[in-house]
Protein backbone atom coordinates (compact mmCIF):
# COMPACT_ATOMS: atom_id res chain seq x y z
CA UNK A 1 0.00 0.00 0.00
CA UNK A 2 0.98 3.90 -0.97
CA UNK A 3 0.65 5.33 2.30
CA UNK A 4 1.39 8.89 0.80
CA UNK A 5 -1.37 11.23 -0.48
CA UNK A 6 -2.29 11.94 -3.63
CA UNK A 7 -4.05 14.41 -4.88
CA UNK A 8 -7.13 13.49 -7.30
CA UNK A 9 -9.10 16.49 -7.87
CA UNK A 10 -7.00 18.08 -11.03
CA UNK A 11 -7.10 15.65 -13.92
CA UNK A 12 -3.03 15.37 -15.83
CA UNK A 13 -2.91 17.17 -19.08
CA UNK A 14 -1.80 14.85 -21.82
CA UNK A 15 1.89 16.00 -22.97
CA UNK A 16 1.95 17.60 -26.38
CA UNK A 17 3.56 15.22 -29.17
CA UNK A 18 6.70 16.28 -29.71
CA UNK A 19 7.86 17.81 -33.18
CA UNK A 20 8.87 16.09 -35.89
CA UNK A 21 12.37 16.61 -36.89
CA UNK A 22 13.12 17.49 -40.24
CA UNK A 23 14.66 14.87 -42.39
CA UNK A 24 17.75 15.19 -44.54
CA UNK A 25 17.56 16.32 -47.65
CA UNK A 26 18.45 13.13 -50.29
CA UNK A 27 21.37 14.57 -52.30
CA UNK A 28 22.89 14.68 -49.47
CA UNK A 29 23.03 10.54 -49.05
CA UNK A 30 26.99 11.06 -48.81
CA UNK A 31 29.44 12.27 -45.91
CA UNK A 32 29.65 15.77 -45.84
CA UNK A 33 33.19 17.29 -46.09
CA UNK A 34 34.53 20.76 -44.45
CA UNK A 35 36.21 23.32 -46.85
CA UNK A 36 40.03 23.47 -45.23
CA UNK A 37 39.85 27.04 -45.07
CA UNK A 38 37.02 27.67 -43.34
CA UNK A 39 38.02 24.91 -40.80
CA UNK A 40 41.43 26.88 -40.46
CA UNK A 41 39.64 30.29 -39.82
CA UNK A 42 37.15 28.32 -37.17
CA UNK A 43 39.92 26.51 -36.11
CA UNK A 44 42.33 29.90 -35.57
CA UNK A 45 39.18 31.56 -33.97
CA UNK A 46 38.69 28.97 -31.41
CA UNK A 47 42.36 28.42 -29.79
CA UNK A 48 42.49 32.53 -29.75
CA UNK A 49 39.28 32.45 -28.05
CA UNK A 50 40.72 29.24 -25.60
CA UNK A 51 44.02 31.04 -25.30
CA UNK A 52 42.44 34.07 -23.49
CA UNK A 53 40.19 32.08 -20.74
CA UNK A 54 42.86 29.69 -20.07
CA UNK A 55 45.32 32.78 -19.56
CA UNK A 56 42.50 34.19 -16.90
CA UNK A 57 42.42 31.06 -15.33
CA UNK A 58 45.74 30.55 -14.67
CA UNK A 59 46.01 34.19 -13.13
Amino acid sequence: MDKKPHKVDEPQAPYAAPKPAKAAPASQSGPRFADIDKVRTTNAKLIEVHHKVLRKLAQ
